[in-house]
């Protein structure tokens, strides 16, 4: 496995703070993200995506709650953490796992698109947009782009 040190700002005592990441997550590291983002998607806190990625993704870490201690990496851990530190690695873990799935991640989107369309509105004018919007992100992300001059 390809796992890397990402340095994270400095604790307010000075001390230094890092998280050993992987950079080439496993198929299985990925269905987890998934399988935890829709739940994160179901339960209306997006919030809770970024731990996933984190979660699953971060191999070790030395990161250091409000009260200087070293905290655990699991999810009081995380729920733990100054924001700004989640922050920053959160944002790093996404920019792997959306380097690595490449055009996975586009139809992963659009699957989600339809995922909205079919369960959250109960207006069928606002489903039938989604599904046009969902539409639309297949064609204009396909390999193959239909001409929309035709």
């Amino acid at each position: 496995m390809d796992i890397r040190r990402f340095e994270l700002p400095a604790a307010s005592s000075g001390e230094a703070q890092w998280a050993d990441i992987h950079h080439h997550p496993s198929h299985g590291m990925e269905k987890q993200i998934v399988r935890w983002s829709l739940a994160a998607e179901s339960d209306g806190d997006p919030l809770n995506s970024e731990d996933a990625l984190i979660l699953t993704l971060v191999h070790e870490w030395h990161v250091l709650g409000h009260d200087g201690k070293p905290l655990p990496l699991n999810r009081e851990g995380v729920e733990a953490a100054p924001g700004s530190i989640i922050g920053v690695l959160a944002d790093q873990c996404a920019i792997i796992s959306n380097g690595t799935r490449g055009d996975r991640g586009v139809s992963e989107a659009s699957r989600r698109l339809r995922w909205v369309a079919t369960t959250v509105p109960t207006d069928e004018k606002d489903r039938a947009k989604l599904v046009k919007l969902a539409d639309d992100f297949d064609r204009l992300t396909s390999p193959n782009p239909k001409s929309q001059t035709a």
